[in-house]
């Protein structure tokens, strides 16, 4: 797990969209369902149910997104000084 990885998963959250998230953070739709993938594989639980409607967060993906978000939140401060 990497802060990339952490920041994806914000940007989907908050957007609700895979799709906008990747234009936002100017990266693949594709890869960015790949790195998503790729993290619930290296954690070993999904973050997200997909559906036809998109993509929600289960419970362990609330606590992660919570987490994350504080984690992405302290790097762009440190980043801004």
């Amino acid at each position: 797990m990497d802060y990339n990885q952490l920041r994806l998963v914000v940007e989907v959250v908050e957007t609700g969209s895979i799709s906008k998230a990747a234009n936002n953070l100017f990266i693949s739709q594709p890869n960015l369902s790949s790195q998503i993938a790729s993290l619930e594989k290296e954690i070993g639980k999904k973050l997200f149910t997909r559906s036809n409607r998109g993509m929600t967060l289960t419970a362990y993906g609330v606590e992660v997104y919570n987490k994350a978000k504080s984690v992405v939140k302290q790097f762009e401060i440190v980043e801004k000084k």
